[in-house]
């Protein structure tokens, strides 16, 4: 039962998955682009597990066109200025735009910047929500509370 994980450590099993996505989906691998991060908290599943879970994640829950200037940055500036006014006009001022703070949120889906306790429950939320749009409110979360540190 331990199959590919005997075969592979963690890192050659998650080259190995990258390596067939970009095979799949006839791309190729940007070290910025978040899969790295967004594989290793399933590191513990067996590769065909793994695998689905990382392309279920990516085709359904990381915002499509998470590049600078894209518009799920636009998206979440104009939810930013909805629910914390103050907050976005600070940042505007400040020329700190949304592609510059959260592009390594969206695309790892926090895992860039949460400890693994904190995925795990953040994931498990998202993912019984079903709710795509769920990355950006979980993002004006972290912003509204890191601005009351």
């Amino acid at each position: 039962s331990s199959g590919i994980n005997a075969e592979y450590g963690e890192k050659e099993k998650m080259g190995k998955i990258l390596e067939y996505y970009c095979t799949a989906r006839n791309t190729r691998y940007r070290p910025d682009c978040g899969w790295a991060e967004l594989l290793s908290p399933l590191s513990s599943m067996n590769h065909g597990d793994m695998y689905a879970t990382f392309y279920a994640l990516l085709s359904k829950f990381v915002p499509r066109n998470c590049k600078t200037d894209g518009k799920p940055f636009h998206l979440f500036r104009l939810l930013l200025l909805y629910h914390a006014p103050e907050l976005c006009t600070f940042l505007d001022t400040k020329k700190c735009s949304p592609d510059l703070y959260a592009q390594r949120w969206f695309r790892s889906l926090y895992v860039c910047r949460c400890p693994a306790e904190v995925t795990r429950e953040m994931w498990t939320r998202y993912l019984l929500q079903g709710d795509p749009f769920m990355v950006f409110y979980l993002g004006l979360v972290i912003l509204v509370n890191a601005r009351e540190i």
